[in-house]
């Protein structure tokens, strides 16, 4: 492979090595051992806000953080967020840099301008507490909203249910171990796809 593979991977949690970024860290195993380039962004350590804004300019965002992370997410060849559920959906962190692509989605649909000249491929890796599956889709849809705001098609995903207390997730071998089977298929996969513009 003459050129790496950039994986740009979105770590959501507030709590550092939480059971979310576990699962994300198996999931980066896969891909380092396909040689990929790699970059961890974490959002509990960055200036995130909500949309604060009363218009639609593209270059508006409210932090250099949250610009810096979508100029990642147009350079990137593989996208992969891992949250924590939190209300039955995604945290707050992830909401507001979601609600930063606004003006991306308002030129997607009115002005037919895609965000990027060619799609990602994009993994989205979840937990929770409970043992609710309408909570994993509440999430998973405005996930599938942003990657398609993006230009990232929506690959594939790792649920994990019932784990709580920090580690609680080492006791889902499985779960751990098809994060790092996906990880490590993503590279491949991302070669064979075609990544022209829908």
């Amino acid at each position: 492979m003459n050129k790496k593979i950039k994986v740009l991977a979105i770590s959501t949690s507030p709590r550092k090595n939480g059971n979310s970024e576990i699962l994300l860290n198996s999931f980066l195993k896969g891909a380092e051992e396909k040689n990929a380039e790699i970059e961890i962004i974490r959002l509990s350590e960055l200036n995130i806000k909500p949309w604060l804004k009363p218009d639609y300019n593209t270059n508006s965002f409210n932090s250099l953080d949250e610009k810096n992370i979508y100029t990642e997410l147009k350079n990137a060849d593989i996208v992969v967020i891992s949250s924590p559920v939190y209300f039955a959906s995604l945290p707050a962190q992830l909401k507001a840099l979601i609600e930063q692509a606004q003006p991306i989605w308002n030129d997607r649909v009115f002005n037919n301008i895609n965000y990027r000249n060619k799609m990602a491929d994009g993994y989205f890796l979840c937990v929770e507490g409970s043992n609710n599956k309408i909570f994993f889709e509440n999430a998973k849809r405005e996930i599938k909203v942003f990657f398609k705001t993006v230009n990232i098609n929506y690959i594939d995903d790792v649920f994990c249910y019932q784990v709580n207390d920090v580690g609680d997730i080492n006791k889902k071998k499985v779960t751990l171990y098809r994060a790092y089977e996906i990880g490590k298929i993503s590279v491949d996969q991302f070669l064979s796809n075609d990544h022209a513009v829908k």
